[in-house]
């Protein structure tokens, strides 16, 4: 019996080890190296937070409605993804954005910075940056900001635009983009 059932163990654990791609792995002194080696890139990196609408011509779309991304930022895509989202809570009169930063490689260090902008009739507005998140390999990383424009108790109306400044290191190099969504309170 006892023989029997090591025996069954055995023949799971091999056909759950083949069954798990080999990448999900770490290559244990070299991936270790590589992850300490590009978590102190992305630890040290700050965006710098600036406006930016990142143009409609020539765009990849993310899977999520309306993000847009630039396609200078060819290089991040194929080691992690990106994507914002902003939206109007009515019953608490915020505008929320969350962007988040999702790697593709088991080496790969990632970041997230969420930023939050007024695009009314006067000139456009930083009304909040959300914390910078980070994530390592498959992890994602995801920061939150929001914001309360009231006059006289009311949301100023116009447009809202979330920015999110992705930013990943694979193989020593830093890969970065931006992805924006924008939500109009009416």
């Amino acid at each position: 019996m006892k023989q029997k059932l090591l025996k069954i163990v055995s023949i799971a654990s091999v056909v759950t080890a083949l069954s798990i791609p080999g990448s999900v792995f770490a290559n244990s002194k070299e991936d270790s190296k590589a992850i300490e080696e590009n978590l102190k890139i992305i630890t040290s990196y700050s965006p710098e937070i600036t406006y930016d609408i990142v143009p409609k011509t020539g765009t990849i779309t993310a899977p999520s409605g309306n993000n847009e991304i630039s396609p200078s930022s060819l290089s991040f895509v194929q080691v992690a993804t990106g994507t914002t989202e902003t939206d109007y809570i009515s019953a608490v009169k915020h505008v929320m954005t969350s962007g988040s930063t999702k790697g593709k490689k088991l080496t790969v260090t990632t970041s997230a910075t969420a930023s939050i902008w007024f695009e009314g009739n006067f000139t456009n507005g930083l009304l909040n940056t959300g914390p910078k998140d980070m994530a390592i390999g498959y992890g994602t990383a995801t920061s939150i900001t929001g914001s309360t424009t009231l006059v006289d108790n009311t949301v100023v109306k116009g447009s809202y635009r979330g920015i999110t400044y992705h930013s990943c290191v694979y193989d020593f190099a830093l890969y970065e983009l931006k992805s924006s969504e924008s939500v109009t309170v009416y």
